[in-house]
């Protein structure tokens, strides 16, 4: 709702300063709020991509993991089968 409300009221501004008129303090505030939001923008997305590279690597490295486990506790029943002759109910 805001962007909205920022986009309307900097087309405004472009539009006067494309007339070549002078702005208000105002109107260089909004045009200042725009760069901002806008610079701001573009960081969260840059996080966006970040945390979801990072959730992708930590989801290969818990499988991973949990092949190891699954792997360790195969080997230990079958030395345990070893050990004690046979399967233990």
């Amino acid at each position: 709702m805001l962007s909205r409300v920022l986009e309307e009221a900097v087309n405004r501004v472009a539009r006067k300063v494309a007339e070549d008129k002078k702005l208000s303090d105002q109107e260089i505030v909004i045009l200042n709020l725009d760069i901002i939001m806008r610079t701001n923008d573009k960081r969260f997305e840059a996080v966006d991509k970040s945390l979801e590279s990072l959730g992708r690597r930590v989801e290969l490295v818990y499988n991973e993991v949990s092949s190891i486990k699954t792997d360790i506790i195969k080997m230990m029943k079958e030395y345990m089968e070893r050990l004690y002759g046979g399967k233990q109910g």
